[in-house]
């Protein structure tokens, strides 16, 4: 039976190397019957993955300013790749 817990082990075992990261602007377009917010979702692509959380916020509120609609929040996209542990 340990042999077969360290074997599972090894099945799960993996590396995450982030590839990429993104921009997700949420502008607000209105509300809804219920009152919530519509939000058109602009993405903007090819950020350096080692970019500080503080700073792409920064970007984010400057980039939202050039939409004719409120920006409601930003998100950042990271995109992973995993790989088998060695």
């Amino acid at each position: 039976e340990a042999l077969l817990n360290v074997e599972r082990r090894k099945l799960f075992m993996a590396i995450r190397e982030t590839k990429s990261s993104a921009l997700k602007l949420a502008l607000v377009t209105g509300v809804n019957e219920e009152g919530e917010r519509i939000h058109l979702y602009k993405t903007i692509n090819g950020f350096d993955t080692a970019l500080a959380d503080a700073d792409m916020k920064s970007i984010g509120d400057k980039l939202a300013g050039l939409y004719d609609y409120p920006n409601d929040y930003v998100l950042r996209v990271d995109t992973h790749v995993l790989k088998k542990a060695a």
